[in-house]
């Protein structure tokens, strides 16, 4: 995610569990109300990422999984949303990445897509020798 102005204020992006040694489903639920409330509760979040022009944020939303070493279950810790833009105005820029679950799946078309590229350079080098 890329913030593409600055805020005059707010507009913070908060991730209330992220770095939480503590956390669990338990404690979770407890807080909930005020954990993900961040429209009132924002600076109580763990981290707490200040807009700015350019600023660029990435982050995992899922674990590995240690059998395949691919896409595992979602990461808890990753739990993110926007506060209160109080005075001002905020865009960003969202790059989603997407994996499919299945790792046989995205290695077929992990293949497909390098053959294709490979024909597409060969093409190329031979368009170039003519």
């Amino acid at each position: 995610m890329t913030y593409l102005n600055d805020v005059e204020e707010g507009g913070e992006t908060a991730f209330p569990y992220a770095d939480n040694a503590t956390y669990s489903a338990e404690v979770a639920a407890e807080n909930e109300p005020t954990t993900t409330d961040l429209k009132n509760h924002c600076h109580d979040a763990n981290m707490v990422i200040h807009p700015a022009k350019g600023k660029t944020v990435m982050w995992y939303n899922h674990l590995v999984d240690p059998e395949t070493g691919w896409l595992g279950a979602q990461d808890k810790y990753s739990l993110h949303g926007g506060c209160k833009v109080k005075r001002g105005v905020k865009w960003i820029a969202n790059n989603w990445i997407a994996v499919d679950d299945i790792y046989s799946q995205q290695m077929e078309f992990h293949k497909k897509f390098c053959e294709a590229r490979s024909t597409r350079i060969q093409a190329s080098i031979d368009s170039t020798k003519r």
